[in-house]
């Protein structure tokens, strides 16, 4: 059974926030992308002792509503954020600060694979 942690607080007074971060076992990180599978083997990257990880982190933000954000990472890859929210209005809002998101990230030397998503 893979680790796991959950924490339910409050980001900020009034805002709450529920966060599940675990561990992906070898096979689940594998199936997660065919080809994020493919580039591995490709690379020849072994099973080191680094580990894959994700965290599912939900926020009930006042003037956005709920936001689903999902943190993976990967040996020797970028860390891949897919921001999800539940509303098509908040989903407008944050595709608007993206790329300048992105761009910021970049300045300060952070690989980060951004998505923006839409909740299902």
């Amino acid at each position: 059974m893979a680790p796991n942690l959950r924490w339910d607080g409050q980001l900020w007074p009034g805002v709450p926030m529920t966060m599940l971060l675990s561990e992906i076992s070898g096979k689940d990180a594998r199936d997660d992308s065919l080809e994020n599978s493919r580039s591995r083997r490709e690379q020849g990257e072994g099973n080191g002792d680094a580990s894959d990880w994700r965290a599912e982190v939900q926020v009930h933000l006042p003037a956005l509503g709920v936001i689903d954000i999902i943190f993976r990472t990967r040996r020797d890859a970028a860390l891949q954020v897919e921001i999800k929210p539940a509303e098509e209005s908040a989903r407008d809002s944050i595709q608007v600060g993206l790329s300048s998101f992105r761009e910021r990230l970049s300045s300060l030397g952070i690989e980060v694979n951004l998505a923006l998503g839409s909740r299902a």
